[in-house]
């Protein structure tokens, strides 16, 4: 499991009860007040933070970097593309990448920088558009690698790898139909499988593709949805249980189901507000009335019965007071006071269609807002880390 050993440097000297924060780390002023466009954290294995702003709908997307021994980069920024930020890729040793319009984009984690990969076709010197990438990154004693649908200039889309070490592509396989006008309508990964998943519309098709670890696609799934659907239609990621359940939140509310025998859309009886994958299990989550709930979702595709979602309620409260923050903008750190914070994602702490970070065993991370500004445009509001306990039924 990553960052294991982080526990130290979050701030806690013992394990996290559930919806319990850490230490806070004030890292900027963001534009956007409460729910902010900003996705869950993520962490690397040395252990520094990667917090993400932006949303599909504009491309002013933007990344901070907290290390583990203190202090933020100021944030950089890569994007390219019509549309804006899909989400994180995936994680490595110090570094960290992420999906922004057509861009897969590289942050260093030591330096904070941003650097886009494979931004042309090596051989042709065309643009290459990532149409779709797999949330997910393997690594093997000699590359790391991830998998994306891919198109340059006005030819056929292509399933290809990435190696991110020498920014080339490989094991590239066209895509099934002689075509050139496809939409994606989300993507996902199967991790326990190691395989990548992409939901994609053409010609009033909708079908899933699996592709395996070698890049080949191994099963090709038809999908039960309403025509024409809008391109990433699925929020966030399709997220996989161990078992290949497949499930996801979709723009036009409720959830997406898929598995190897099929998919489409499932009715559940609460406001639906996100997926969380964790201890290889998939759950839906969301609102019955103003509580958050959560449902487990069984290996056969069923979405069970709503429970309390207890440590988002937890986390919620204990924002219900005065907290104190590290203001690590500048050396040296200092402590202020916020009065009145709130969850910067979402209406309820844990509860996002993006991934939770597994930030140790027992928590994961999360944003909170502070005080916030009027800067003439929109609000700015101070935005905050901290790790927060998490336990599922």
């Amino acid at each position: 499991m990553p960052a294991l050993a982080l526990l130290l440097a979050s701030g806690c000297a013992s394990t996290l009860a559930p919806g319990e924060w850490g230490t806070f780390r004030y890292f900027g002023d963001i534009l956007g007040e409460p729910p902010m466009r900003l996705l869950p954290p993520l962490t690397d294995r040395d252990g520094n933070i990667y917090a993400l702003y932006g949303d599909l709908g504009r491309a002013d997307t933007q990344v901070f970097v907290g290390r583990i021994n203190g202090g933020w980069s100021g944030g950089c920024s890569a994007h390219r593309g019509i549309y804006g930020l899909h989400g994180f890729v995936g994680r490595s040793q110090d570094r960290v990448w992420y999906w922004s319009g057509d861009a897969l984009v590289e942050v260093d984690g030591q330096t904070g920088a941003c650097n886009q990969i494979l931004r042309d076709d090596p051989v042709s010197g065309t643009e290459l558009s990532f149409l779709g990438i797999a949330p997910y990154i393997d690594e093997t004693p000699s590359r790391r690698f991830t998998y994306a649908l891919v198109q340059g200039g006005t030819g056929e889309p292509q399933f290809l790898m990435v190696d991110l070490d020498k920014a080339l592509p490989f094991n590239v396989v066209p895509f099934p139909e002689e075509l050139r006008d496809i939409a994606v309508l989300g993507t996902g990964a199967w991790v326990a499988e190691r395989s990548s998943v992409f939901l994609v519309n053409w010609d009033s098709e909708i079908a899933a593709f699996f592709v395996d670890r070698f890049g080949q696609i191994q099963a090709t799934v038809g999908v039960n949805l309403p025509p024409n659907p809008q391109p990433y239609t699925i929020l966030g990621y399709l997220e996989f249980s161990d078992s290949g359940v497949g499930v996801g939140v979709m723009s036009t509310g409720g959830v997406f189901v898929l598995t190897l025998q099929g998919g489409g859309a499932v009715d559940v009886p609460f406001t639906v507000g996100g997926v969380l994958r964790w201890g290889g299990e998939v759950y839906v989550t969301g609102t019955d009335g103003d509580e958050p709930v959560i449902a487990p979702v069984t290996p056969g595709g069923e979405i069970a019965d709503a429970v309390p979602f207890t440590s988002s309620i937890t986390a919620s409260h204990t924002l219900d007071r005065k907290i104190t923050v590290n203001d690590e903008r500048g050396d040296p750190a200092r402590a202020r006071s916020w009065e009145a914070p709130r969850t910067a994602i979402g209406e309820h702490p844990l509860i996002s269609p993006w991934p939770l970070d597994a930030y140790t065993l027992w928590s994961t991370g999360w944003l909170v807002a502070g005080p916030n500004f009027d800067s003439g445009v929109e609000p700015v509001t101070a935005v905050a880390f901290a790790p927060v306990g998490l336990e599922v039924p």
